[in-house]
């Protein structure tokens, strides 16, 4: 099979599905500023191995995904300012996700991503049971499977070179319009990745980077109060949003719930409260049929001050909702 490059830039997170890594249950929104620009180079070398770079040049994004059952994923991550699973990360790591475990982090301006995907059929057939459980069994921690970061000892950097110029590699004979499927373009031929790759047992008993015991709680507190503020208001039979609320539903101080919330969202929990409220609407203007009231959707979220929201929605997303609204009326047939 020849080898598929493909080279995506989106300026809109509507785009994103197209942008993130192959083998994710999705979920992200923006957490600032209509300036977002992200970019993908993404690679095919067999039909079951893909390496793909994504790369965040303005914007702050929350995101996260589960890796589908059996599939294997190696990245290399840098970024200047990251909460990746709990842990403050300022430089450059490498994790490990297997097997529905989860990958999860707040990005912000500048942040790079170099993946391995690797399908569960070629996982299985390139390490041993032995060594995927004993994977798994590393993965497992006190709140479920997550990926496992590592710091990047020599044979991930070797890795991480050798990936990245295959990427270059490609997208330079693309632009030439010369043939990259030619192997000689290859600096390693796909058929022998795993042998690149981090072994599976050296991961395993390395010392990991793993968030303190106190980074955890705050970190589970904060996707506590995430999760809740994405109820839909005019579902619940108690609408109370406040800190007093969730104190008193956490047995935690409203000082805590501050701390950890901007701990981890780099935002305060009103603004984070705010922010989501914003993104709801969005959702409901783009997936709802009937237009007719940006008034009464607002409302139903609870939005007191109309003309408040209609600017925070144009400084998040570049548009009013009454924008964003006609523009989806005159599209529908």
């Amino acid at each position: 099979m020849s080898p598929k490059f493909e080279r995506i830039d989106a300026y809109d997170l509507d785009e994103a599905p197209l942008l993130f890594p192959i083998g994710w249950d999705k979920k992200y929104y923006r957490l600032g500023c209509k300036d977002f620009h992200f970019s993908k180079r993404s690679l095919d070398l067999t039909p079951q191995l893909n390496i793909q770079e994504n790369i965040l040049y303005a914007g702050r994004v929350r995101l996260d995904g589960a890796i589908e059952p059996g599939r294997l994923q190696i990245a290399f991550v840098e970024s200047e300012e990251l909460r990746l699973i709990g842990a403050s990360i300022d430089n450059c790591i490498m994790t490990v996700a297997y097997d529905n475990a989860c990958w999860e982090a707040v990005a912000n301006m500048k942040g790079r991503g170099l993946t391995i995907n690797i399908s569960a059929d070629l996982a299985s057939k390139s390490f041993s049971v032995e060594d995927l459980t004993a994977l798994k069994q590393a993965m497992l921690g006190p709140h479920g499977k997550n990926a496992i970061i590592s710091s990047m000892f020599p044979i991930a950097q070797t890795t991480k070179k050798a990936t990245l110029e295959c990427l270059d590699t490609f997208e330079t004979y693309d632009l030439l319009g010369n043939h990259t499927n030619d192997k000689k373009f290859l600096p390693w031929d796909p058929t022998e990745i795993m042998e690149l790759c981090v072994n599976i047992e050296e991961v395993v008993k390395k010392d990991f980077i793993q968030a303190t015991l106190g980074e955890m709680q705050r970190h589970q507190i904060a996707r506590a109060v995430e999760e809740y503020l994405w109820n839909d208001p005019s579902k619940l039979l108690h609408k109370d949003f406040s800190l007093d609320f969730f104190a008193n539903q956490l047995g935690a101080s409203r000082r805590t719930i501050q701390m950890a919330v901007k701990e981890v969202f780099g935002i305060g929990f009103v603004e984070l409260k705010r922010l989501i409220r914003l993104q709801q609407i969005r959702y409901s203007l783009l997936l709802k049929q009937d237009h007719s009231s940006v008034l009464t959707l607002a409302r139903s979220y609870a939005v007191g001050h109309f003309g408040r929201f209609a600017k925070d929605y144009r400084d998040l997303f570049g548009e009013l909702p009454s924008q964003t609204n006609k523009r989806l009326q005159n599209s529908q047939p």
